[in-house]
């Protein structure tokens, strides 16, 4: 993966917008919160890991996550990766807008992830326009 971190965000970016349209699909790694697109040539992981550190979100106090893409090959090997972290340390995504479009990635492939989103939206395709109530 380029270390060019606008080229990593463009990569997020149509990810994220192809995940949503349905074209692409991802499934859950055998890691817990982490997600895999395997294409012809090789795949992208993305995950998302608390940063340990606690910030006051208005509501209460939580711990901002911090995002991870992973470049692998076709046998799953990583071959190169960029993180976000809190806070922003040099060396990570300068760019305020790069946790952001991780966040989108990571939202996008988790949800298109999800077996029992899959399994019910298959169920009611089946049942076709049944009203359920």
């Amino acid at each position: 993966m380029s270390e060019d971190p606008e080229e990593i965000l463009t990569l997020a970016n149509a990810l994220t917008r192809l995940t949503r349209e349905g074209k692409v699909e991802w499934s859950e790694t055998d890691q817990s919160g982490r997600y895999l697109y395997m294409g012809r040539n090789g795949g992208v992981t993305v995950s998302s890991t608390p940063s340990g550190m606690m910030a006051n979100k208005g509501s209460g106090w939580d711990s901002p996550m911090n995002y991870q893409v992973e470049l692998v090959n076709r046998d799953g090997r990583m071959i190169n990766s960029k993180k976000t972290k809190y806070p922003i340390d040099s060396g990570d995504f300068i760019d305020p807008d790069a946790r952001l479009k991780l966040k989108e990635l990571f939202d996008a492939a988790q949800d298109a992830a999800d077996e029992a989103d899959k399994v019910v939206k298959g169920l009611l395709e089946e049942l076709g326009d049944i009203d359920p109530f």
